[in-house]
């Protein structure tokens, strides 16, 4: 007996690279956001789909905004727009942005903490990656992040401060990415 059913090829095709795109003025340079808004504080201050300097955002960050794709009461899309976050768990390496650069991962920023995303005492860091468009599919950012290869812990859908603990370094690189498959780019 023969079998007519379609075979379904699930392997993954997408071949999505990023490429980094370096800029002059890197703190000037406008990323757009989904949502940020202060915790711990009686007044809700909210900015959604606003564009923010990287200056701007790194501000935010450590004046303990949540940067987050949701309010929390309605779910808004697309996830993410010119803002990758990734959770990347190095333990308690030093050396661990020496092997990001020994790999040819250069993010466009990297929050260091005083501990772990889950409170131990073992770290991870959170990677910004910047992108040249707004990403428009939650698909691509996952595709971008599985891109990435299987060093990164997660992507980030709501980062916060208080969550990971009191900022202890910041590095800042002058690349913003532009996402690739195949031979076509998804920017400008």
């Amino acid at each position: 007996m023969k079998n007519n059913e379609k075979i379904i090829d699930t392997k993954d095709n997408s071949n999505i690279k990023i490429v980094p795109l370096e800029v002059d003025d890197i703190l000037n340079y406008q990323v757009q956001i989904i949502e940020c808004h202060a915790r711990n504080d009686i007044r809700e201050i909210i900015i959604k789909n606003d564009y923010l300097s990287i200056a701007e955002l790194i501000k935010m960050i450590s004046d303990g905004y949540d940067i987050t794709a949701c309010n929390f009461n309605q779910q808004l899309t697309p996830l993410f727009k010119q803002l990758l976050l990734i959770d990347y768990y190095y333990g308690n390496n030093p050396n661990f942005k020496q092997e990001l650069k020994d790999k040819n991962i250069f993010p466009t920023f990297i929050i260091e903490h005083d501990q772990g995303s889950d409170f131990t005492e073992e770290h991870t860091a959170v990677l910004g990656y910047c992108f040249n468009e707004p990403i428009d599919s939650p698909q691509l950012a996952t595709d971008i992040f599985n891109s990435l290869g299987s060093i990164f812990h997660s992507l980030v859908e709501c980062y916060n401060a208080y969550d990971w603990g009191n900022i202890t370094n910041l590095t800042i690189s002058n690349n913003v990415y532009v996402p690739v498959k195949g031979d076509v780019s998804y920017g400008d």
